[in-house]
């Protein structure tokens, strides 16, 4: 797994148990749609969509092949399609020479509203009595947004992965070569699983958020195989005082600040004026919205 931030808090939980193969909490924990409000951007308290969605692609694949007899299908991922509503494929081949069957499907959904992010899900199964079965998904996502104002961003994620999968979710700011966050795994038979939750700030630019995802599943004589990805992110904005995103200005956020004192950074997170440092300043907006 990988997880790249830059100037940003991050805390990682490894997830208690694996996830199965029909994991209908990876979906369902996510707050697939991000509740009711209008996206754009803005400050102030959390809960609010830091971002100004513009254009968006992608698409999602789904193969299935089992005895010579294959079935796929492309379903493209437009602006429409992925902030409307869940775009979802599946393709199953199931052969007269029982128990030869090859099954595959997906969904992506990205989210705007209260927050921004992205679902994600694919999976395939194959099993050859005879012969020889195949499965593959892939979904892909590129979605072009942009912030008008400097934004304190919070966010979190979920993802997994087994069999033969792998799955990358970043944001990046156009042109850049390294990721603002991002978040990926990437397995062979071994599960793997990664989580956690980041507060970052974003300079008023344009950025890219990608997904990418792929699994497949090969059988051979009698040899069942299967694998999944799944996961999902998601980011709001949080108040500017807010260090840690924690919802609360408190203890936690001066031991932060005061951690990075006198540091001299670009958009550092306890940097609440903006000036490139970390001083009295910023110690004083702090106090001012103390809770």
């Amino acid at each position: 797994m990988r997880l790249r931030p830059v100037h940003a808090i991050v805390t990682l939980a490894p997830l208690l148990q694996p996830l199965s193969l029909l994991p209908a909490g990876i979906a369902s924990a996510a707050p697939h749609g991000g509740g009711g409000g209008s996206g754009g951007g803005g400050g102030g308290s959390g809960g609010c969509n830091p971002f100004q969605i513009g254009t968006a692609s992608g698409e999602l694949y789904c193969f299935a092949q089992a005895d010579g007899l294959s079935q796929s299908l492309t379903v493209p991922a437009t602006a429409d399609a992925l902030l409307g509503a869940e775009v979802f494929g599946q393709r199953a081949i199931n052969t007269p020479i029982d128990p030869n069957y090859a099954f595959s499907q997906g969904f992506i959904m990205l989210a705007q509203g209260d927050l921004f992010g992205v679902d994600v899900l694919g999976r395939g199964s194959a099993q050859a009595g005879s012969g020889y079965a195949f499965a593959r998904t892939d979904a892909t996502a590129y979605v072009n947004l942009s912030t008008s104002t400097v934004q304190r961003v919070q966010g979190f994620y979920s993802i997994h992965g087994q069999g033969i999968s792998d799955l990358m979710i970043r944001l990046r700011e156009v042109g850049a070569v390294d990721s603002v966050i991002e978040a990926s795994v990437s397995t062979y038979i071994t599960p793997d699983s990664v989580e956690g939750n980041f507060v970052v700030m974003l300079p008023a630019t344009d950025y890219s958020f990608q997904v990418y995802g792929t699994v497949q599943a090969n059988s051979s004589f009698a040899n069942p195989d299967q694998g999944l990805y799944g996961g999902y992110m998601y980011m709001s904005c949080v108040q500017p005082a807010d260090v840690d995103g924690s919802g609360t200005i408190d203890a936690g956020d001066l031991s932060l600040m005061l951690a990075s004192w006198g540091g001299a950074a670009p958009y550092h997170i306890a940097d609440l004026d903006q000036d490139g440092f970390v001083g009295a300043a910023d110690l004083a907006l702090l106090l001012a919205a103390w809770d």
